[in-house]
């Protein structure tokens, strides 16, 4: 059975198609998979086959106007059509597209559901900051809810130790907000907040867009400290045993760290980001301008404008937490999404 999911952000529109697989059956590009003794595994196992993101930037200046732009409406529409055709090419059976902040807030977010279901046929299922926030830990943790509200790992996940013995953080930087998840197997999702801030809104806000001084940094990190005071105060009120960090902002951070050519999902999964190197990266970002940014190795040219302003959140976050390092998950709500309609 393939399935896909399609998230809609702030900044990204992006796709995962996925094959579920019974223990022991071929899939249809020939891998065959063991059965695992665990007791924790599930007996199916998710294949990823297709993983692919465009930065549409849905809700560039939103804050401002307090609507989506026809053309960025329209950029999103078009990347939409061919997630449609990749789906039909794949034989897909079910799929689920999801729209997050940026169409929770504008004020012609309908206007938008029903022009993208006019142009493509795509039903848009707007969730809220709570769904949003429980898909992403689900899918960077590779848990899998049952009809009793218990958890199964996914086969083949890496995280087990840690989500057997105590809680775990999941970090989700969005392009319009940033959502913290903390739980476990056995008791599940035990706290879930969504903070209004992510690196398109908060780069737009403090316009470090294109040149960034050590002032607009002082004065974005107040405001970031402010805004997620409450959600620290509740998080170390619960001590967390590891943090894990989500999409395109802790991605692009880890990549350039690694110095990568081109994206690998493989070598992100897992990686260690240590505080030290992302205040070193900081740095060097600020001491750029926007067109020498997006020449950095590991940085994606579109994200350069706004990767300033997420690095920050994740700079803040980790400070208040006093948290030194953090391991990246590659996996995230769009698995999260696929987990869900299985």
């Amino acid at each position: 059975m393939r399935l896909a999911a399609i998230d809609i952000g702030t900044n990204s529109t992006r796709l995962l198609i996925s094959e579920i697989l019974h223990t022991g059956q071929k899939s249809k590009v020939g891998k065959e998979f063991e059965k695992t003794s665990s007791n924790h595994l599930k007996e199916n196992v998710i294949r990823h086959l297709v993983r692919d993101m465009h930065i549409t930037r849905l809700g560039g200046n939103l804050d401002k106007s307090g609507k989506i732009s026809k053309k960025n409406a329209i950029n999103t529409i078009t990347v939409l059509g061919k997630y449609l055709e990749m789906i039909d090419l794949y034989k897909v059976e079910k799929f689920r597209a999801i729209g997050t902040r940026a169409l929770r807030h504008a004020k012609n977010s309908l206007w938008f559901k029903n022009l993208a279901f006019h142009k493509t046929g795509i039903e848009i299922d707007i969730v809220s900051p709570e769904e949003e926030a429980a898909l992403s830990f689900e899918g960077a943790l590779g848990l899998i809810k049952q009809p009793s509200g218990s958890f199964d790992l996914n086969a083949g996940k890496k995280y087990a130790d840690n989500l057997l013995n105590g809680n775990t953080l999941v970090i989700d930087i969005g392009g319009g907000s940033t959502e913290f998840i903390s739980g476990n197997i056995n008791d599940g999702i035990s706290y879930i907040k969504s903070i209004e801030i992510g690196s398109v809104n908060i780069s737009e806000r403090f316009d470090v867009s294109d040149v960034c001084r050590q002032s607009d940094i002082i004065k974005m990190k107040e405001f970031i400290k402010i805004n997620i005071k409450g959600a620290i105060n509740d998080i170390m009120s619960n001590p967390v045993r590891q943090v894990y960090g989500v999409a395109g902002t802790v991605s692009a951070l880890a990549s350039v760290d690694m110095g990568l050519e081109k994206y690998n999902m493989d070598a992100l999964n897992g990686y260690v980001l240590l505080l030290d190197n992302i205040l070193a990266i900081q740095n060097r970002f600020c001491s750029l301008c926007l067109e020498e940014r997006k020449k950095i190795k590991g940085l994606e040219p579109q994200r350069a404008d706004i990767i300033i302003g997420g690095t920050e959140i994740l700079v803040s976050v980790m400070e208040c937490l006093g948290r030194d390092k953090l391991i990246v998950s590659e996996n995230d709500i769009l698995d999260g999404i696929i987990y869900s309609i299985f």
